[in-house]
């Protein structure tokens, strides 16, 4: 499948991205003579995203390094059932505060690896959002 089909399929179905994003902005220009593919809405903190998507090829995306390779990565699989490698965290704590708050706590999530910090009020806004969804109403207000 080529990149406008697949990106055509993406647009149509936006909900493939998954449900912490509450919305497919219409707007692709966001800087001097650069599209982005989709720029979405987060459903928790309300800040955008953006997604670049390329065609996929059949080519091994990265090459490996028996040098670099876990030690305890087999262990932990054969004995707990888990590939380490794809444990993900997310912490919630406290609660939102004034805007120099919530900027600093998204530039702290910018530099984790696998870790995403939300507050309770996003907690609280990724639920309702998701609560909308069955609602009649696009405010989810019956």
């Amino acid at each position: 499948m080529g990149e406008s089909k697949l990106q055509r399929l993406l647009t149509d179905n936006a909900w493939l991205f998954g449900s912490e994003y509450s919305e497919l902005l219409s707007r692709r220009n966001w800087t001097r003579d650069h599209n982005l593919d989709f720029m979405l809405r987060r459903t928790a903190d309300d800040y955008w995203e953006f997604i670049e998507s390329k065609t996929p090829f059949t080519r091994p995306l990265f090459r490996y390094d028996p040098s670099h390779a876990s030690r305890n990565r087999d262990h932990i699989i054969t004995h707990d059932g888990c590939d380490p490698l794809k444990i993900r965290a997310r912490i919630i704590i406290a609660r939102d505060g004034d805007e120099g708050q919530e900027t600093a706590l998204r530039e702290f999530d910018a530099h984790l690896h696998r870790i995403e910090v939300l507050t309770f009020d996003q907690l609280l806004r990724i639920a309702d959002r998701v609560l909308s969804v069955f609602q009649d109403t696009p405010s989810g207000k019956p």
